[in-house]
């Protein structure tokens, strides 16, 4: 299965290419981890990955800033291999703000590290059973990748040991310094060992990351190969819509908008984002009787549903997904071209960045 993007085909921003003549050849890993990235469809590096791979393989602890579909979860990814013992167990934390995250991470790494034999890397998340995840660890696990409550309550009744962890990695770790992840967050870093590496990843950095920063990573390596946090090469568009105190109105005449938008614009797939849960499940409805072919992805399904969702959209089976803001970070749907948000984010990141 091809994991990374063609950088050959079509015309690529400077997001992603470098102007060094390297390739993830020329920059010393491990056999199995270069066969991994070849067979992943990886060659060469993106400029975040150029710059934080090889400062992590030297066990620096990272704060990996750069912009969605840039290639750091193969930072991350790459470095955990690269540490591995696989005479030992678990050695490698991975945690994430959302379980579609968590299971995009697990993914990638397991692709990756495909060439390591006897590597077991488990996924662990709320939403599925618990009984089911503690059974994952009767075996050596050398590397987990889970939402923040699920591995706090593993470790707590001690179903994970985390004695010999060398490397915790928070991805989209902005997200997760909110009030509802952050006491997780830090109790697992409570119990860690004081020698271990720790990567920060995400495309922007908020005053509650910089003190957690200053706090457990005060020497961290910053990567950021660009400062702006708008990706290039996006087209942005706005279209206004009449106002009507009214919500029911409201929405009926946003969603005449909308329908002209997917009638006129060519796209591949579309993700159509909503403030509100309610609103996915209404929005679903009125475009199935509209007969478009949609799916919808938001926080109260079934932690099923939405892993099933979430891979129809990657696998090229569904058009349009509709969506709360659990697709709004770190999602690698490689044929998605068009994103409309159906009312105004709360976050202009979202209107940006994603």
């Amino acid at each position: 299965m091809v994991l990374a993007h063609n950088i050959y085909a079509g015309r690529r921003t400077k997001d992603v290419q470098i102007s060094q003549d390297v390739t993830f050849d020329a920059m010393l890993l491990a056999t199995n981890t270069l066969q991994g990235l070849k067979d992943s469809g990886f060659s060469r590096p993106s400029p975040v990955q150029l710059h934080g791979i090889p400062l992590g393989k030297c066990g620096f602890d990272l704060l990996v800033e750069a912009k969605s579909g840039t290639g750091k979860t193969a930072v991350f990814s790459i470095i955990a291999l690269e540490k591995l013992d696989l005479s030992q167990g678990l050695q490698v934390i991975i945690v994430a703000p959302t379980r579609e995250i968590a299971a995009q991470i697990y993914n990638v790494i397991k692709q990756i590290g495909s060439k390591y034999e006897g590597l077991v890397v488990e996924v662990v998340m709320g939403g599925l059973s618990f009984d089911e995840d503690i059974k994952k660890f009767k075996k050596d696990v050398h590397i987990v990748v889970g939402s923040p409550g699920r591995l706090r309550y593993l470790i707590q009744d001690k179903h994970i040991n985390i004695s010999f962890v060398r490397l915790i990695v928070l991805d989209e770790v902005d997200k997760l310094m909110e009030k509802s992840f952050v006491k997780d967050i830090n109790y697992i870093f409570s119990l860690l060992p004081d020698q271990k590496q720790v990567i920060l990843s995400s495309a922007t950095y908020t005053d509650s990351t910089k003190s957690f920063v200053s706090q457990h990573v005060p020497n961290a390596q910053h990567i950021c190969p660009e400062n702006n946090s708008i990706l290039l090469g996006i087209e942005q568009n706005i279209t206004t819509v009449k106002f009507n105190a009214n919500i029911v109105r409201q929405t009926q005449y946003r969603f005449e908008e909308l329908l002209k938008i997917l009638s006129n614009k060519t796209f591949k797939q579309c993700l159509i984002f909503c403030n509100y849960q309610a609103r996915v499940t209404e929005l679903h409805k009125l475009l199935t009787k509209h007969k478009w072919p949609v799916e919808q992805l938001y926080g109260q399904q079934d932690q099923s549903d939405r892993l099933e969702a979430l891979k129809t959209l990657q696998n090229y089976k569904c058009r349009i997904l509709i969506c709360s803001d659990l697709a709004a970070r770190g999602i690698d749907a490689s044929n998605v071209d068009l994103v409309i948000n159906f009312e105004p984010p709360y976050e202009w990141q979202h209107i940006y960045t994603e």
